[in-house]
Order: structure tokens, then sequence, then C-alpha cells
């Protein structure tokens, strides 16, 4: 039974260190907000409007 206890011990400080951590992120440290962009290739505007191209086969009814 000790090595189960140690073991939980040790889970559970574990868990411990691991929650202080990001509370202490969640609440002492502020992110820096900042413009971001990105290029968007011109093929991807030009063909945003359109449909995709879906090939139609035609079922033969009789088999």
């Amino acid at each position: 039974m000790p090595t189960l206890t140690r073991f939980v011990r040790t889970v559970v400080l574990a868990v411990g260190f691991v929650y202080a951590v990001l509370w202490s992120l969640a609440t002492l440290v502020e992110p820096r907000s900042r413009l971001m962009s990105e290029p968007v290739d011109s093929r991807i505007l030009r063909d945003a409007g359109r449909a995709p191209a879906i090939r139609a086969e035609r079922i033969d009814p009789n088999g």
C-alpha cells in the first residue's frame, strides 16, 4: 500500500503543479495584441464565386 500512496501523492502533486502554472499564466500574463495580415493568392479570390466543377455521370435505368 505505501507504493500506491506514493503514486497517488506524486500524481496529485504533478496535477497541482500544472494547475498552478496554468492559473498563473491565465491571470498574470497579459497578451499583446497586434495587427496581422496574410497575403491571399489571387486564384482563391478569382475562383471564390464559382461553383466547384462536378462530373455528373448518367445512370442507365436498364442496368
